[in-house]
């Protein structure tokens, strides 16, 4: 049976999701890819989501927190 889990992907493992990037992202040089990885982790305001089937990372989505004046903290998904 799957089991299907959905969590944060900590900054320090955040090159784990490579590997899957670069098949969502086949026309972009590696790395690009991995500096472009390491620079979005840099920024607090970012975290980055890792749908796991078993222990398999099966999806990512990237997550940005945002302050905006007319409706205050807000979270903007990136798939």
């Amino acid at each position: 049976m799957e089991t299907i889990d959905i969590k944060l992907i900590p900054t320090e493992n955040i090159l784990i999701i490579l590997p899957l990037l670069k098949e969502l992202n086949s026309y972009t040089d590696e790395n690009i890819l991995k500096d472009r990885i390491i620079d979005m982790s840099k920024n607090p305001n970012y975290k980055c989501v890792g749908v796991y089937t078993n222990t398999k990372l099966i999806g990512i989505s990237g997550l940005w927190f945002i302050t905006r004046h007319y409706c205050g903290k807000q979270l903007n998904q990136i798939t």
